[in-house]
């Protein structure tokens, strides 16, 4: 039996690809509705940025992909919706100059804030899911820089 979405003349078909979103300027507020996205950090910025998640709810998911590679010396910035709301989780760093990999953790206390540095180059990526209370994340950062938790 075939699936609607693979039916080219079904009213779904293709509805399972995943929706990606550019992250091209300035500030970003990171939508609900937009669970499952794929943010592309496909634009080098000309000073640093922040993205905040919506509040929490059971199942949202983003992950956020580093296409091309970040030179300068600017973050991003991956905020929860508040200071209650906390990372719970780690995120892993190579050294692009090295062959070390640190694990950097969350506290799972205080930390709200995810800066990831300059110098990141492509393929790295930070995924985020809520547990209905706080966000889990994890990832890998191939950067000069080590990212931090904060707050």
């Amino acid at each position: 039996m075939r699936s609607d979405v693979l039916n080219k003349n079904s009213g779904s078909y293709g509805e399972s690809a995943q929706k990606v979103i550019s992250w091209a300027s300035g500030a970003l507020t990171v939508s609900a509705n937009d669970s499952g996205a794929i943010y592309d950090l496909d634009t080098e910025l000309g000073a640093s940025a922040t993205a905040t998640l919506p509040a929490p709810e059971a199942g949202l998911h983003y992950r956020f992909f580093w296409s091309i590679a970040h030179d300068a010396s600017y973050e991003r910035i991956i905020n929860t919706s508040g200071s209650t709301v906390l990372y719970k989780g780690l995120v892993l760093f190579q050294d692009s100059a090295a062959t070390t990999i640190a694990d950097v953790q969350a506290n799972g206390s205080s930390n709200y804030i995810l800066t990831v540095n300059d110098d990141v180059e492509p393929g790295s990526y930070v995924d985020v899911v809520c547990n209905g209370l706080h966000w889990l994340v994890s990832g890998m950062v191939c950067a000069t820089a080590t990212h931090a938790f904060s707050g």
